[in-house]
């Protein structure tokens, strides 16, 4: 290899190393992997190795080993459809228990049943919205730029508000029908007694039975973004408080 008057041995070519000074002894070596920004040259068994060795991580970001927020065409697919469905179907059933089936309630365990089944329905619709933005996010405004682009996007507020929305509507969901399971057992051993109807009391009891389980979902969807539980919760990184990281006297 050659640049202006200066040249190399054999022995350095192909040696990990840009001894020509423009990176010509170093093209079209099969034991290396040439970054894109800056020219750095590393061994080719550091390519696709699902560590970013390369400043604009062109060795994990390429055609042969870039990824995308959801991989697998089927994936695409259904999350696509479950997302559609799940809001189509779910606003369907939230209109019906809303307009129909509470407002026809006669009884505080009827009431009590339908509101859970109203939750259960909240939930999944916002897991369909979550699905769906998700499914925007991928398929429309990153696609194949997600690899280089994923920091950006998993520090964005988009995505955080994101994590809110799957955990809020997947915890709704999973304790409304908990709570329903439990009321339904309950309902199963007092099946001699005749249910009352509506009134004040029973009223209140689904309210504080909803209120709680609103909290609850939300305070599990949220406390993890607290700026001093991040580390712990979002990016996964717990500090052992008896090592000091700094020596000597502050």
């Amino acid at each position: 290899a050659v640049v202006s008057t200066q040249s190399t041995g054999y022995d350095k070519v192909c040696n990990l190393w840009d001894d020509c000074g423009d990176g010509s002894d170093e093209e079209n070596c099969s034991n290396n992997f040439i970054c894109g920004g800056n020219r750095e040259i590393i061994p080719l068994s550091k390519k696709c190795d699902g560590i970013a060795h390369c400043g604009d991580m062109s060795d994990e970001c390429n055609k042969n080993c870039g990824k995308e927020i959801v991989n697998d065409f089927l994936l695409k697919v259904a999350t696509w459809v479950i997302g559609l469905l799940s809001m189509i179907l779910n606003v369907a059933v939230l209109v019906d228990h809303g307009k129909s089936s509470i407002k026809q309630c006669k009884t505080n365990v009827s009431l009590t049943n339908d509101v859970l089944i109203f939750l259960i329905g909240v939930g999944d619709f916002l897991m369909g919205v979550y699905l769906l933005s998700l499914a925007v996010v991928d398929s429309l405004i990153y696609k194949s730029d997600y690899c280089s682009k994923q920091f950006s996007w998993l520090t964005s507020r988009y995505c955080s508000i994101l994590g809110v929305i799957s955990t809020f509507a997947s915890q709704l969901s999973l304790f409304s029908l908990t709570a329903l399971s439990v009321f339904r057992a309950c309902g199963v051993f007092s099946a001699h007694s005749t249910p009352g109807s509506i009134n004040r009391k029973g009223v209140l009891k689904t309210a504080l039975t909803v209120m709680t389980l609103v909290v609850i979902s939300a305070a599990i969807s949220v406390v993890p973004l607290f700026p001093f539980l991040r580390d712990f919760f979002v990016n996964g990184i717990v500090y052992n408080k008896s090592m000091r990281i700094f020596q000597g006297q502050i």
